[in-house]
């Protein structure tokens, strides 16, 4: 009996690489010394979100965090788009696949 089925969305299944930068970008730069360039922001990458936001911001980095998360969200409901090649998979799917039936 499947009992999870779990999926890592961001950069596995859809391009999410460009929306996490300019999420990053609009939602971190007024809380840094600079206007954050994507170089600035790939430097980063490898840390957690609170990492990567210590990393550039000093002073009200929870908030700057706090506003990256709204931003990543709603971004990522208008401009996601999944790679060439994955299907779409829905609850339907799965349900179909975990009960034998084929849709």
């Amino acid at each position: 009996m499947i009992k999870l089925v779990a999926f890592d969305l961001d950069g596995t299944i859809a391009d999410t690489i460009p929306m996490c930068i300019e999420a990053f970008k609009q939602a971190v730069s007024p809380y840094a010394s600079k206007i954050l360039s994507e170089d600035d922001i790939v430097k980063t990458f490898g840390l957690n979100e609170e990492g990567m936001i210590k990393e550039v911001v000093s002073e009200d980095w929870e908030k700057a965090l706090i506003d990256f998360y709204v931003k990543y969200k709603e971004m990522h409901t208008v401009y996601i788009q999944p790679f060439a090649g994955i299907r779409a998979v829905s609850y339907t799917h799965l349900r179909a696949h975990e009960t034998g039936r084929n849709l």
